[in-house]
């Protein structure tokens, strides 16, 4: 037995919970989209009120991710965020999305986007090849980092592809540096 009902049921909640959101919360945008009737695809939220306060004087910077969503239907929760004055998390956007694509990564950040007022911001993302070229099309300046822990995670990984030791790369980085 399951407390809270069944999953397809609470699926076909999402367009009327998007509706009461904002209805309850004018400045509050949820969207919905569905592929047939009952049947939910996407979900994108932003409040407004977050944005308002980022817009408002936080650092221009903002930070791409996404979740692998587990459990009966497969997906992914992209997210944008940024950090605030004392460097704690401040969301600004989500999306559930049913494959981390170009095209999916494509329709969240043009979202984002048009939030944004055509602020110019560092974007800061792991290097997925779908949000990659998703960022270079929508935020054509160029500013995007990477974060160092997938740079580390991607060059330990050719490093251990090309049959390195550990002690091998490091004394050729240090040579290197010299």
């Amino acid at each position: 037995m399951k407390i809270y009902g069944k999953v397809e049921d609470n699926y076909k909640l999402v367009p009327w919970i998007c509706k009461r959101s904002m209805e309850s919360n004018p400045i509050m945008i949820a969207e919905c989209t569905a592929i047939d009737k009952g049947h939910f695809k996407q979900l994108f939220m932003a409040c407004g009120c977050l944005i308002n306060g980022f817009l408002s004087g936080l650092r221009p910077i903002l930070f791409l991710d996404s979740s692998h969503l587990s459990g009966s239907y497969k997906g992914a929760l992209v997210s944008a965020a940024a950090l605030d004055a004392n460097n704690h998390m401040f969301p600004l956007a989500y999306r559930v999305i049913s494959l981390e694509n170009h095209e999916d990564w494509l329709c969240f950040l043009q979202c984002v986007r048009a939030l944004l007022e055509n602020l110019d911001v560092t974007i800061v993302s792991d290097r997925h090849q779908a949000l990659n070229s998703s960022v270079s099309q929508v935020f054509s300046y160029n500013k995007h980092a990477h974060y160092f822990r997938h740079l580390k995670e991607n060059f330990s990984s050719e490093v251990n592809k090309l049959g390195i030791g550990q002690e091998e790369c490091k004394e050729t980085c240090i040579a290197f540096a010299s």
